[in-house]
């Protein structure tokens, strides 16, 4: 069996061009992919031969804002390790905790919309003391990148929910 006809298909199945314009879809495809993914996904390495040393660190603080069942007893201290769950590189230590009861909209007889405290559930916010070095891809903190309005799983040592970054400021 021959590789193109006489017709121009290639194995008697599919047109030479129509072939070739598959490919260049396919391959934009996969750029695009890449470009919104922010790169090849690898991870920021820091140290010798990395092009970015430890010095090029700065302390900052990441402000994690998370709304949790108040039954979810969070024991929280300064000085705490903060991981990204599943990894076993440390984001950083706690620098502060507040938890206040979450504000919730409920509509009341006449069918308007109330601002109330609920009692089922509250607002977290954690601070995180951490070296982080500023990138195209956004903050590189121990390994692994950090975006602002990123939801990130936390892993704390009493405790693991979803935190979203809110703030990502100079350590005070």
């Amino acid at each position: 069996m021959r590789v193109l006809d006489e017709q121009g298909r290639l194995f008697g199945k599919i047109n030479v061009i129509d072939f070739l314009v598959g490919l260049v879809a396919i391959a934009l495809v996969v750029v695009s992919i890449i470009a919104v993914s922010g790169g090849s996904g690898a991870l920021l390495h820091i140290g010798a031969g990395s092009g970015v040393g430890s010095r090029d660190a700065q302390d900052m603080t990441i402000v994690f804002l998370s709304t949790v069942p108040n039954a979810l007893q969070i024991d929280v201290s300064k000085g705490d390790p903060v991981k990204k769950q599943g990894s076993s590189v440390e984001l950083g230590r706690v620098s502060d905790f507040a938890s206040q009861p979450a504000t919730i909209e409920v509509a009341d007889g006449d069918g308007r919309l109330r601002v109330v405290k609920s009692l089922l559930l509250a607002d977290v916010r954690i601070s995180v003391r951490a070296k982080v070095i500023r990138t195209d891809q956004g903050y590189a903190v121990g390994n692994e990148f950090i975006r602002l309005n990123e939801v990130v799983k936390l892993e704390l040592p009493g405790a693991v929910f979803d935190g979203r970054v809110v703030e990502i400021r100079s350590a005070d």
